[in-house]
């Protein structure tokens, strides 16, 4: 700084240069000074600063700030050799602390309040840092404001935490829930999201699964029987639910259960020799079943993960 005294430059010139820099470099170029950070803070405003977002993952400590072309990683390590950028590599900076969760929250307030970088996507796990759970929610609810996109993963049962989260953070587009949640457990869901997709789903019942109404619904893992899942689709086909449904899979018992769940009224079977293309997935079989609106959707399976077989609706 003392060599080259960037911040006397002309606003034209400081732009242009700032504009070369990476996300990474901006945020550490506005920790040197006060002027600095209001220099940043007035620049974040133009393009392309101000086109960054971020990724915030509480589950491997870390900020990633993403751009049109460029990608920046803050590591958080307990590993005190570690500390500086990785490999000389300036788009990946690892920071030492004892206490991950607390480093991580101080750097994403700063850059939150200085940069205004939307949070467009959020991880945790809530069995890592189990007692740091509902301060992570805080903190969001505070500084985040909201989110795009959350991953909550966890190998404990999480009833409370999830609960606490969806009550306190607002999640506007689309869901992956990983983690274990108990049997009795009730998901109550934001109804303006697009996307679920739920890999442990045991305690997910039918009477639930009428209450949502998404894009898309993906469920693992389920206890939903073939007869449900047949009045499921009677129901859609009657448009008695799910009318903004674009995408549907569900994990079942096996082949055979096909028959039972697609014993319904006008169904179209598929050439088994024949590949569609139905929203850039490949379709052999099937059945084609319609609403009473017109719209049509193609039933069929494919083998899904751990040998499971899922059965998959694509609506055209």
């Amino acid at each position: 700084m003392k060599g080259f005294p960037l911040l006397c430059l002309p606003n034209v010139a400081l732009q242009e240069v700032l504009s070369t820099m990476n996300p990474l470099e901006l945020v550490f170029l506005s920790k040197t000074s006060l002027k600095a950070q209001k220099v940043a803070k007035f620049f974040s405003k133009q393009k392309p600063i101000s086109q960054y977002s971020i990724i915030l993952d509480f589950e491997n400590p870390s900020l990633q700030i993403d751009g049109t072309t460029t990608k920046c990683l803050y590591d958080i390590s307990n590993l005190k050799y570690m500390e500086g950028y990785l490999n000389n590599d300036d788009e990946y900076y690892v920071k030492y602390s004892k206490n991950h969760i607390t480093a991580l929250m101080e750097f994403a307030r700063y850059v939150i309040e200085v940069f205004g970088w939307p949070v467009r996507q959020v991880q945790l796990n809530f069995g890592k840092f189990r007692n740091k759970n509902n301060s992570i929610t805080d903190f969001l609810k505070i500084h985040v404001k909201n989110t795009d996109f959350c991953i909550l993963d966890g190998d404990i049962i999480a009833d409370r935490y999830a609960s606490y989260f969806f009550k306190n953070f607002q999640v506007t587009v689309g869901i992956v829930l990983l983690s274990k949640m108990s049997a009795n457990f009730r998901l109550i869901l934001p109804q303006h999201i697009h996307y679920l997709d739920i890999q442990e789903s045991d305690y997910i019942t039918y009477d639930q699964i009428n209450n949502f109404n998404f894009d898309v619904l993906k469920l693992c893992k389920t206890k939903i029987t073939n007869q449900e899942l047949n009045l499921f689709f009677k129901n859609w086909m009657a448009s008695k639910s799910h009318i903004n449904l674009r995408s549907f899979l569900i994990s079942i018992e096996n082949l055979e259960a096909f028959d039972t769940i697609a014993d319904l009224p006008d169904v179209i079977k598929g050439d088994p020799k024949t590949v569609r293309i139905l929203h850039r997935e490949q379709v052999v079989g099937g059945c084609d079943i319609k609403r009473n609106d017109g719209t049509v959707a193609t039933l069929y399976t494919k083998s899904g993960e751990d040998g499971n077989v899922d059965l998959i609706l694509i609506v055209h």
